[in-house]
C-alpha cells in the first residue's frame, strides 16, 4: 500500500472514532448514538444512554459510563461517570443518585 493510501486510511479511522457518540452525549434520535444505546429525548438537548443494564455487572456499560438504578421507577440506565460539575454538558451537573457511591451527569434542576 502506499503512503497516500496509508494516510488516508489512519485519518479515516480517527475521523470516524472522533464522530462516535457515547453515554451523556446530545442526541435527537436513537441513530445520533453509538449501537447499543438508545436516545432519551426527555433529557435536556437528549442523552444518550444504555436502558437495562445490570448493576452488579460492571461490564454492562461502556467504560465512562456507571449503571444506575431509579428506586422511584424501578429502572437501570448507564449514564455518564463524573467527578465535578465540569465532566458534564452545560445543562447537566454531577449528582449522586439515591444512595450509589458514585456519580452521574443528569440535569440541572
Amino acid at each position: 500500500m502506499n503512503k497516500f493510501l496509508m494516510t488516508l486510511v489512519l485519518f479515516l479511522s480517527l475521523f470516524f472514532m472522533a464522530c462516535s457518540t457515547t453515554v451523556g452525549d446530545s442526541c435527537t434520535e436513537d441513530s445520533d448514538c453509538d449501537t447499543g444505546l438508545l436516545c432519551d429525548t426527555s433529557f435536556p438537548n437528549g442523552y444518550c444512554l444504555k436502558s437495562s443494564c445490570n448493576i452488579y455487572d460492571k461490564d454492562s456499560c461502556t467504560d465512562n459510563s456507571q449503571c444506575t438504578y431509579f428506586d422511584e421507577t424501578e429502572t437501570t440506565y448507564c449514564l455518564a461517570k463524573c467527578n465535578e460539575n465540569s465532566d458534564c454538558r452545560d445543562d447537566y451537573s454531577c449528582k449522586a443518585v439515591s444512595n450509589n457511591e458514585y456519580r452521574v451527569c443528569l440535569p440541572k434542576e
